[in-house]
């Protein structure tokens, strides 16, 4: 298995060159699947059912992955963990955090924003993904959703956060159990990869395709 790893891309719209690069990648992308680890949108949902139409690029090259024979696997983030259904919809799996075997090894993915156990962020995380916001979503439509979705989201950051954060490496150490031996998450846009006794965690930078990790045969390779 060939098996590309990214997380945080973070598209903003059609004329975004961030998006615009990673559909460009997607549509060059060789791969037997692609593992896309949340917050592949900066600001997406889905309003009766469909993602944004700012995002119909980005769902265009997913589209011709598949029919390349590319499998795709989506687990949501902080910033688009509610268009799973509309990826469903397209024939794209769609998890949370969960651990599966590739090559005859066990892997555990997530997004990494399980690791940030600050109260704020917290609180802040069952608001927004919680019934009442979802509603007020709902009435807003598309329109006036994607105002409030924008100015939530913040600026687009694809730097690196605090080089030194350990959150997100220290809590994927303690997935390496039960015959798990590699770990691998986003969200904290730090590119990291450590080998411990019991396996390696490896953390995603932020950017598309040019942060991407792959998994050759079961093995972690940074450039392949």
């Amino acid at each position: 298995m060939r098996v590309a790893v990214i997380s945080d891309v973070h598209c903003a719209g059609r004329q975004d060159p961030i998006q615009q690069a990673f559909v460009a990648w997607v549509d060059g992308l060789q791969a037997d699947a692609l593992w896309m680890l949340g917050d592949i949108f900066h600001w997406g949902w889905a309003f009766d059912g469909d993602i944004q139409e700012a995002f119909e690029p980005v769902l265009g090259a997913f589209r011709r992955a598949q029919d390349r024979g590319v499998r795709l696997l989506f687990v949501g983030g902080n910033h688009d963990f509610a268009v799973g259904t509309a990826l469903a919809d397209l024939g794209i799996e769609v998890r949370g955090g969960h651990t599966r075997a590739v090559d005859e090894r066990t892997v555990f993915l997530a997004h990494g924003d399980e690791a940030d156990r600050s109260l704020g962020y917290r609180l802040t995380k069952r608001t927004l993904q919680g019934a009442l916001f979802g509603a007020l979503m709902g009435q807003m439509g598309e329109s006036w959703g994607s105002r409030v979705l924008t100015h939530l989201a913040g600026e687009q950051k694809s730097d690196l956060f605090r080089d030194n954060d350990r959150r997100a490496r220290d809590w994927l150490k303690t997935k390496l159990v039960d015959g798990t031996t590699l770990a691998i998450c986003g969200h904290f846009h730090l590119p990291s990869h450590e080998h411990h006794e019991a396996g390696e965690v490896v953390t995603l930078g932020a950017g598309g395709g040019r942060c991407a990790v792959w998994l050759v045969d079961g093995a972690v390779v940074i450039s392949p």
